[in-house]
């Protein structure tokens, strides 16, 4: 808004000057659209005199011009530049200029006006354009989750994201229907390969932090529900940097009912590991290939099929690291030497096969068939030699001498594998039973085999004495047949009610239990305030039990574990604003958890390490406000705010924190352009979070605050466009603009008097990376949402 009033101080300041000449004509513009309406904020241009004007919000613009005939130029995001010559006659003259709609413009966000059918203050619908917009070092689609409120995603090599205080493994993923699975024995964000959802084929998305309903799976924590899109038209679109690269293509043909989307994806990270405080040779190679195909059978049915394939490669040489902590008072250097070397593999196969069929046009069927076999094998052998000095001196001194105050060695060592076969058969149903009523109801069969063998043992030496820090061997396996029934109904009263209702029942033939979670819902629009709405959710959700979770970290295997269980209570409310004559949403809720049957568990780095011997009870609760809307005319930005507690009781102990407990999370992201030229654009996407809980070793309940995580990352896109069907787009991207170094976890470390250090394991810092975007297509398929 400031860079608004700017402009219209120095378009005043030319006008009063030009204005005390009695040669000079005051005359008024009017810009309009095609449909008569006015056009806010327009850049006038009149090369022939070398000045510049804005139009008001009502399309209105008044200047000082001598007599004759002036070339202007007309320019506003969302409508076509327009030159045209126009005559200067008299004082007071009156010129209406018609401008034409865009629709290779950005577009604007709409947020006002929501009917009560399609609130849903736990859920997002994120558009896809935005997603790809946001500044991150692989452009993985889970980033656009870690601005949503209540979301955390502190760590920029992982797509991983917990909410409200879960882990990830209790987050639902769904593509097309098909549930996605994350391999198991990825143990740092560094061995990560790309994350399923390929951002260029995604065509809608919603994400429930909480209170989905029983149509959707069992987890306790979030539900995220993406659809590749059908594309109406052929097209074609290319993105390359220092990190990796991208390609797809979607066709359409003109004869059939086919449609064909696919796309490339490349990820090399050696870059941006380079940053980091472990220094070696990495060789990170990941790719992944996936299809999405839909055919018309006739007017009434249709067959959709995805295939995913991926391949992930992880090589590490470590070489040395050396990292400074502490503060003023007291400075140390952590330096290790390290031998050895890490490879980790894993490939994965994933296909669904969706058979459409409507009824009538409120009866409509679906019945899919899904396969899966992944394969993972991690292997390292890695020795470290450590030294931890206390430099507090250097400070003032830079010549004077280290202290060492502890040394030692540790060592790791794996020979892991892990590998999935999955099968499942589902049907839904979808009827309109009337005006005011819709019903679903479906289920879904689904066998899965794992096996998992374990070789592996870590142990530290520090001052001579052994410290064993984990060491399992074993081969698990986990056969599962489970069974998933639910139905639905959904009743809209009047314009101001509305009540959804539903079960959903699981059965898991390993563990032997059947799984009951009614849910519920209410929306209401109050007749005295049409510009909000209130709601209220609650339900039971069960998460059965994953091999994964079955195997502690001293390789207990503990199989008829119940499922974990969680209770949800939702009350929020959404208000529509509207500010700078634009729209907004400012929206809010509250949530209360309460968890039981819990499995305790701890972080390794991103590895989740289970103790399913434990026995848990939990809860968690908090506050999340968003504000989204037009701070920039055409482009929608937004504003979070996360206020969280959740803590836990493991087997009649004392309550203590959870390992999530992530107590404030700020976030935003920020869409700009020159006001005089859109196709300059800016892209800035800012976190803020408290520091995680850190457990003492040996004392589970001594424990303190991590370091705070700051970040910033910053896009900044010049787009030139052609007059045929190609569109490039040249951008400098600066990741962590601050140089912040964030703290993922900590290595602990003894001193020769016993004395424990926690020293920080540092994410990645500031990395400069030049992207270069390609499209063709026609124009106005270059900005659908699937494009």
């Amino acid at each position: 808004m400031g860079r608004f009033l700017s402009i219209l101080a120095l378009f005043f300041f030319f006008w009063n000057e030009v204005h005390s000449q009695e040669n000079l004509k005051n005359i008024f513009i009017k810009v309009r659209s095609e449909k008569g309406e006015a056009v806010s904020f327009v850049h006038l241009h009149v090369p022939r005199v070398k000045k510049s004007f804005l139009a008001d919000s009502l399309g209105n613009a008044s200047l000082s011009l001598e007599s004759g005939s002036y070339e202007f130029v007309f320019s506003r995001v969302g409508f076509y530049s327009l030159k045209k010559e126009l005559q200067v006659l008299e004082t007071g003259q009156v010129l209406v200029v018609e401008l034409k709609a865009n629709p290779t413009a950005l577009k604007g966000v709409e947020v006002k006006g929501k009917k009560l059918s399609g609130i849903n203050l736990s859920a997002f619908e994120i558009k896809p354009v935005d997603a790809r917009n946001i500044p991150s070092p692989f452009h993985d689609f889970s980033k656009a989750l870690s601005s949503l409120p209540g979301v955390i995603a502190n760590n920029e090599l992982s797509s991983t994201y917990t909410v409200r205080g879960g882990n990830y493994d209790e987050n639902l993923v769904y593509v097309n229907g098909m549930e996605v699975y994350r391999p198991v024995l990825i143990k740092s964000a560094e061995q990560e390969g790309l994350s399923f959802i390929n951002p260029d084929l995604v065509g809608k998305v919603k994400f429930y932090s909480g209170g989905w309903t029983a149509r959707y799976g069992n987890k306790l924590s979030s539900n995220l529900a993406v659809e590749y899109a059908k594309p109406e038209a052929n097209w074609a679109k290319a993105s390359i940097s220092a990190l990796g690269g991208s390609m797809a293509l979607a066709y359409k043909s003109k004869k059939q009912p086919l449609s064909v989307l696919t796309g490339f994806r490349y990820k090399n990270a050696q870059g941006l590991l380079g940053t980091m405080d472990v220094q070696g040779e990495y060789e990170p190679r990941f790719f992944d290939w996936q299809a999405f195909v839909s055919y018309g059978l006739d007017e009434r049915s249709s067959l959709e099929f995805l295939l995913a394939f991926s391949d992930n490669n992880y090589r590490v040489v470590p070489e040395n690291r050396e990292t400074k902590f502490g503060d003023l008072s007291q400075l140390f250097a952590f330096q290790v030497y390290f031998d050895g070397t890490e490879k980790f593999r894993y490939q994965n196969w994933q296909g669904g096969l969706r058979y459409n069929f409507d009824f009538s046009p409120r009866w409509k069927t679906q019945t899919q068939l899904t396969g899966l076999y992944a394969w993972e094998r991690a292997r390292y052998d890695i020795e470290g030699a450590y030294w931890l000095k206390d430099v507090t001196g250097q400070l003032f001194a830079p010549n004077a001498q280290a202290t060492i105050v502890g040394y030692g060695t540790n060592y790791k060592h794996a020979r892991n594998g892990h590998d999935n076969d999955l099968f499942s058969l589902s049907h839904l149903e979808q009827i309109g039973a009337g005006t005011n009523l819709d019903l679903e109801w479906g289920g879904a069969w689904k066998r899965t085999v794992s096996a998992l063998f374990l070789d592996e043992y870590a142990f530290r030496v520090d001052d001579g004495k052994v410290k064993p820090d984990r060491q399992v061997e074993g081969e698990f396996d986990l056969k599962t047949d489970q069974v998933e029934l639910f139905g639905q109904a959904e009743w809209n009263f009047d314009e101001r009610h509305e009540v959804s209702a539903g079960i959903n029942l699981h059965y898991a033939s390993h563990s032997g239990e059947l799984l009951v979670s009614p849910r519920i819902r209410y929306r209401y629009a109050p007749e005295a305030w049409p510009d909000t709405r209130f709601q209220a959710a609650w339900g039971l959700y069960q998460q059965p039990s994953q091999l994964k979770e079955l195997i502690s970290r001293q390789g207990r295997f503990v199989k008829d574990r119940k499922a974990q269980k969680s209770w949800h209570a939702i009350a929020g409310v959404e208000h529509d604003l509207e500010i700078w004559d634009r729209p907004f949403l400012l929206s809010g809720s509250a949530y209360y958890k309460y968890l039981w049957d819990l499995i305790p568990y701890e972080y390794d780095d991103i590895q989740i390490l289970y103790r399913p011997q434990d026995d848990a009870v939990g809860y968690a609760a908090g506050v999340d406000l968003r504000l989204n809307g037009e701070f920039v005319p055409g482009v929608e930005s937004w504003f979070s705010l996360g206020i969280l507690s959740t803590k836990e009781k493991v087997s009649g102990g004392r309550w203590r924190r959870r390992p999530t407990d992530q107590r404030v999370t700020a976030s935003f992201f920020f869409q700009d352009y020159l006001p005089f030229n859109d196709s300059f654009r800016v892209y800035l996407q800012g976190t803020y979070g408290s520091g995680f809980p850190q457990r003492y070793p040996g004392d589970e309940l001594l424990e303190f605050d991590g370091d705070d995580f700051i970040r910033l990352d910053l896009g900044a896109f010049k787009i030139f466009r052609t007059k045929g069907k190609w569109e490039y787009s040249l951008g400098l991207e600066v990741l962590n603009v601050l140089g912040v170094s964030n703290a993922y976890s900590y290595t602990w470390v003894e001193d020769v008097n016993n004395r424990s250090y926690a020293v920080p394991n540092a994410l990645s810092h500031r990395y400069l990376n030049v992207r270069l975007r390609v499209k063709w297509g026609d124009k106005k398929n270059l900005t659908e949402p699937n494009v």
